[in-house]
């Protein structure tokens, strides 16, 4: 390996595009072969053989120089690539836009899932970015994942409460229940019974819906969440920001989703309560229940008010 270092330079007197970080450090002047995105360097092809014989750096991924020839000498200026990997092809990164479907993904990506797309519509970003990236739209998106997961947040204590007023209302519901039974003998102990079990199915299922729908805003939240920290993460990066604004529009895109759903849901507001039946003792022999189970909406209830920028 000496012998290949000393030989590559030998050529430190010619001009190259792009020469070895590494070697430039030490005051020689190499050709660069190889960029490594996670490194943000330029190496020859002697020090890109010494990175491969390290095994926390052996997943790190490789770019031609070609790619970065727009960004000048490595010199003046190293050319951005994006960061984050691709979740589906792991060893590659997001750095293909596809102006058709609004998405980002890596070179596999495009070439399979976006290949019906028009060739002049899919995009570099590492070539791109200055055009792609724009910082208006970077705070608008950025305000409206923050927005988002403010009102997220909102829906998720309002079904908090919901789940509260719901376990009042099943409470209340019970003990009516049981001190209508205490003037009954035992024929009613078991007509009581049936209607527990209506109240607690009626119960089961709406805390369920409410659960259901709880656990998924709080999940999509830490998505939002998490695409937020990214967003700050990379602020100095204009190429990874691109990526997690995309990723962070998508995000929000499924988050209205679930706010429309929550707004047109019949479950929404819904109560239970229970109305004692007074001429239990002139049939009692014939029922099934010592009342009736209803589950309504109450009219005086609004939805949660959700706030728009």
């Amino acid at each position: 390996m000496t012998s290949i270092i000393c030989s590559e330079s030998l050529m430190s007197d010619e001009t190259f595009d792009f020469i070895c970080t590494t070697c430039d450090k030490k005051s020689e002047t190499v050709q660069a072969v190889r960029y490594c995105v996670e490194c943000k360097l330029y190496y020859c092809q002697s020090c890109t053989d010494m990175h491969g014989m390290f095994p926390l750096l052996a997943d790190h991924s490789f770019k031609g120089v070609e790619q970065g020839k727009q960004y000048g000498s490595q010199k003046r200026s190293l050319p951005e690539f994006p960061t984050e990997r691709c979740c589906i092809h792991s060893r590659e990164v997001l750095d293909r836009f596809c102006e058709k479907h609004n998405e980002v993904g890596c070179n596999v990506c495009m070439s399979t899932v976006h290949k019906s797309c028009p060739e002049s519509r899919i995009f570099s970003i590492p070539d791109m970015v200055d055009t792609l990236f724009n910082l208006s739209d970077s705070q608008q998106t950025q305000s409206r994942l923050r927005q988002m997961i403010v009102t997220l947040t909102s829906l998720s204590e309002f079904k908090d409460n919901r789940l509260e007023i719901l376990k009042e209302a099943n409470d209340k519901c019970i003990e009516q229940i049981e001190k209508f039974q205490h003037g009954l003998q035992q024929i009613i102990i078991r007509a009581a019974e049936e209607s527990k079990n209506k109240i607690k199915d009626a119960y089961q299922r709406l805390e369920a819906d409410i659960l259901q729908d709880k656990s998924i805003f709080n999940n999509t939240n830490d998505v939002l969440q998490k695409t937020d920290d990214k967003l700050k993460k990379a602020s100095v990066n204009p190429a990874q920001r691109f990526v997690c604004l995309k990723k962070a529009e998508n995000d929000i895109k499924e988050a209205e989703n679930e706010k429309m759903k929550q707004e047109t849901d019949n479950n929404t507001g819904v109560e239970i309560s229970f109305r004692p039946n007074n001429k239990l003792m002139n049939y009692i022999q014939d029922l099934h229940g010592v009342g009736d189970v209803l589950v309504a909406k109450k009219e005086e209830e609004k939805h949660v008010q959700i706030k728009r920028q």
